[in-house]
């Protein structure tokens, strides 16, 4: 049931791809009333928005907040108009966001802005857009902000866009701007979802409803902390003892695990439901009547990423056990833990850790991202340089810096999801050595011995003591029947000098083969992580095994833990496919059988078979019904070890005459033309010759 649900939730939710250009000083007119027009938001360029304003009504709102600090809603805004090539101008309204601090020394005149575009004009829109939201970032992270939004367009889930822009005030240059698109009702139409559901943003205290403001959410739920959380305006309400069949259709849990992975990798310490006032949720639903009891999977939205891509979020963990540790996204499986939800238990965990690995090996792969930091950067690296107020040196430092973090990032989350995702197939061996008898699963008789003093998780390991430790073998292993076997543990060395220290052998059915000297895994005084998956048919035997020789010297120790061997086992193949006939109707009670042990099966009303054969199956699949020819007349395999489908047969009557699937004067016509001849057209009984025999069967099919 769990997984059925979960699957269902993995909808509507791929990212689109980013348009063409808005405005630059050479663009041709757009009709800034124009709501389809989307090229804000493409990363690779940089525009211009040329703001005019009174002078003392720009002065008041750079110090229209509290140390930075702009509050809640209602905020103040003062008259402006908004240029940006040959759009506008137009009367907006325009107000300071919240950022560090008031304005300096170092950045006189550069805070973060908010332009309403309709706040004056009823219906006006700046490139489809009601609301542009302008983030100087905080410490001058202006290309991290943008870089992290981008980071999550490329994970793939739903999320705001963003590029670059110049801002000038009464034609003073500001400097470049993240340009963020505004989570309001026109993104949630521009990112194909129902627009017609309930919209909040998380405030301090309690929240504001984005959309149907003057309506009560049906979809509202607040089991902490999904909802409400560290809010002391609305109760802590616990989980219900089904809570994870529920939560399964109150919110979208692999668009959250999937946000929860990005917001780990980029180190955002402004994640998501742990910090409460940083994003937006979306309740929706697409039946006509709003029916309370029909709910698409709530949706998060992150919004701030001014504290990412910094280097101090290289090593977090991600998984963290460790309470209020401030890493954010791991924050939320402890926040969960603490409402009594253990949302960190298996099944969830599992799934969080899998779609992190697919993000590492698909979208969120190094050179991708790379290549993406190499375009933006040639794209918007001159206006970074101009920036009067950029704070974190050079453009090609800034980039570089991103580079590294990349590089360092990836390279510790893949070694953390070597750690903690577990080899596929059956379990053969798994030992934490943490048993009554805490080596039941070795031959007796070595000099390893248990040690509760250095373990990986919690338990005793297996240690090989300095100038005693020896071979260390486990008990026999059935992997006759495999098409892989996987070996996985953790390995601690202590001051092995010399080569050849610890060698790992997987045995043959014969004999030992060394495979591996873990000497060489990697550095001493921590846990290492080793995996392998072996395909070599040689080691697929009754009695396989594995086996450490330990030969440490003085001063000298070799632990081993959490030892897991698991194998996988060829699966049977399907062949499957459709018969039709030449007017590309279906046949329907067709035998298609497979020699050699295959399978067989029987055309269903719509001209479909499938057959199961065994892994590495060969023979051939010949279809049969009275009456009939197939072309082909059978299908030829060999050494099948995957599904094969589409494997059709065009099916014919034998009073087909003139194959098109009917009969009619066309088939006579055939007769008629090879009357009393010999051969094989019209000769439907195999007589030798075209007579009334033919003309008889026939005339059974009018």
């Amino acid at each position: 049931m769990m997984k059925r649900l979960l699957t269902k939730q993995m909808v509507a939710l791929a990212a689109i791809a980013l348009i063409a250009v808005l405005c630059t000083a050479s663009a041709q007119a757009q009709d800034a009333n124009d709501p389809n027009n989307d090229s804000l938001f493409d990363p690779n360029r940089v525009f211009t928005l040329n703001i005019t304003m009174d002078s003392g009504d720009w002065r008041a709102l750079l110090r229209s907040c509290n140390n930075g600090l702009c509050g809640p809603p209602p905020h103040s805004y003062w008259p402006a108009t908004l240029t940006c090539g040959d759009l506008g101008p137009m009367l907006v309204g325009i107000r300071r966001k919240s950022d560090l601090g008031e304005p300096t020394e170092t950045k006189p005149d550069k805070v973060s802005l908010k332009l309403d575009i309709n706040l004056y004009v009823p219906g006006q829109l700046f490139a489809g857009k009601k609301k542009l939201s302008l983030e100087c970032g905080s410490e001058g992270a202006t290309v991290a902000e943008g870089m992290g939004y981008n980071i999550y367009r490329a994970a793939g889930f739903v999320s705001s866009r963003c590029a670059w822009v110049n801002v000038y005030v009464n034609g003073d240059y500001k400097g470049i701007y993240a340009n963020v698109e505004q989570v309001d009702k026109r993104f949630l139409a521009d990112h194909g979802l129902d627009n017609d559901g309930f919209l909040f943003k998380r405030l301090e205290t309690g929240e504001t409803q984005r959309t149907r403001e003057l309506e009560t959410s049906p979809f509202n739920f607040n089991w902490y902390p999904f909802d409400h959380p560290d809010d002391p305006n609305n109760s802590e309400v616990p989980a219900p003892n089904d809570w994870v069949e529920q939560a399964l259709w109150r919110v979208n849990i692999p668009h959250l695990l999937t946000l929860g992975a990005a917001e780990n990798f980029i180190g955002n310490n402004d994640a998501v439901v742990r910090k409460m006032t940083n994003y937006f949720y979306y309740d929706w639903s697409t039946d006509p009547n709003d029916d309370p009891n029909f709910q698409q999977p709530r949706l998060y939205f992150s919004w701030d990423m001014d504290s990412t891509l910094k280097d101090g979020s290289i090593g977090w963990d991600i998984i963290d056990n460790a309470p209020d540790s401030g890493k954010m996204w791991e924050g939320l499986f402890e926040e969960l833990d603490e409402a009594g939800v253990p949302f960190a238990e298996p099944t969830f965990q599992a799934d969080y850790l899998t779609i992190y690995q697919n993000l590492m090996d698909g979208p969120l792969e190094l050179s991708k991202l790379l290549a993406l930091v190499d375009n933006i950067q040639a794209a918007i690296a001159a206006d970074v340089n101009a920036d009067p107020y950029q704070q974190t040196g050079s453009a090609a430092w800034e980039f570089q810096r991103i580079r590294d973090y990349l590089t360092d990032r990836s390279a510790s989350v893949t070694s953390q999801l070597a750690a903690l995702i577990p080899p596929p197939g059956t379990v053969l061996l798994d030992d934490d050595f943490g048993g009554s008898v805490w080596d039941a699963n070795w031959i007796s008789g070595h000099s390893w011995v248990s040690d509760a003093s250095e373990y990986y998780n919690n338990l005793p390991s297996a240690k090989a003591p300095a100038q005693s430790g020896g071979i260390f073998e486990c008990n026999d292993l059935d992997t006759s029947d495999a098409n892989a076997v996987y070996v996985k543990f953790f390995i601690m060395k202590d001051d092995t000098e010399t080569v050849e220290d610890i060698i790992l052998s997987y045995y043959n059915g014969t004999s030992y083969v060394d495979v591996c000297d873990l000497d060489l895994l990697g550095a001493d005084d921590v846990w290492l992580v080793f995996n392998d998956k072996i395909t070599d048919s040689n080691f697929f035997v009754t009695n396989f095994g594995i086996r450490f020789n330990a030969t440490p010297e003085n001063n000298e120790n070799v632990w081993v833990d959490d030892v897991i061997i698991t194998k996988t086992v060829p699966m049977p193949a399907i062949i499957s496919g459709t018969i039709l006939d030449p007017g590309a109707a279906p046949v329907a009670g067709v035998s298609v059988d497979a020699n050699n042990s295959g399978g067989s099966d029987v055309t269903d009303p719509n001209g479909e078979y499938s057959i199961t054969v065994d892994y590495g199956w060969s023979g051939t699949v010949t279809p049969t019904k009275t009456d009939y020819t197939f072309a082909p007349t059978e299908r030829v395999y060999g050494n099948v070890t995957s599904n094969q489908s589409a494997q059709d047969y065009t099916g014919t009557d034998i009073c087909d005459l003139y194959p098109d699937g009917l009969f009619d004067l066309r088939d006579v016509d055939v007769i008629c033309e090879n009357w009393l001849t010999v051969g094989p057209d019209g000769d439907i009984n195999d007589s030798g010759h075209v007579d009334l025999g033919d003309f008889a069967i026939l005339s059974d099919k009018f």
